[in-house]
């Protein structure tokens, strides 16, 4: 019985340990992601901050489109500055609560970096967006209403090619669901439906064809 319940102890502690290494690389893999995402937001933060510190010619610009480029400049450096924080809070504080944290901090520092990262991904894009607003309503401010236009619509375009090119990155790199795997069965399984699927709908249309030609 004791040889049992030793038995039984090792096994909980290898069970616990093979866990904490499996969250251990997914924790290093968002304190990656994060140091990826901050540097980035950190970037644009300061083509933001250099625009707005940068002289213009105000003389013959509208006092409302001043006030909208300088609130949407200044959106975009606020959004990527706080993902610059967001990020480096992350980066530091969990992998911190993980290695001096009592037992279970792995765990939290996770679960805390898998949500928080979410809020980093949607602050990091809103910034991004507010830039593109930005570089439009700039190319209104110096260019001619002749020139400004044309940049203006391909900034538009170069948006909605993100947006779908991001969509369709994500659906292509999604996790799948719990009955959905990747292995090489159902691969094989997958392809071979797909190959029959077409013979099938072949032979229904002859049969169909068939039974028309003789009643």
């Amino acid at each position: 019985a004791s040889m049992l319940l030793a038995d039984k102890h090792d096994l909980q502690e290898r069970l616990k340990l093979s866990l904490v290494l499996i969250e251990e690389k997914e924790l290093n893999f968002y304190t990656q992601n994060c140091y990826t995402i901050g540097t980035q937001a950190a970037l644009l933060a300061g083509f933001a901050f250099s625009a707005l510190t940068s002289g213009y010619d105000w003389a013959e610009t509208s006092v409302w489109l001043q006030a909208f480029w300088s609130a949407i400049t200044v959106l975009a450096m606020l959004f990527e500055i706080m993902t610059v924080v967001k990020s480096m809070q992350l980066s530091i504080m969990g992998p911190g609560l993980a290695l001096r944290g009592p037992e279970g901090s792995m765990t939290r520092a996770v679960l805390v970096m898998r949500s928080e990262y979410k809020s980093i991904h949607r602050q990091f894009y809103i910034g991004l967006f507010c830039f593109h607003v930005s570089a439009a309503l700039i190319l209104w401010i110096n260019l001619s209403e002749k020139v400004a236009p044309v940049n203006t619509v391909l900034i538009c375009l170069a948006l909605i090619w993100l947006y779908f090119d991001f969509s369709s990155l994500e659906k292509r790199l999604r996790l799948p669901g719990r009955t959905n795997t990747y292995d090489a069965s159902n691969f094989y399984q997958q392809r071979a439906a797909d190959e029959l699927e077409p013979r099938a709908q072949q032979g229904a249309s002859q049969a169909s064809t068939a039974s028309a030609r003789f009643p």
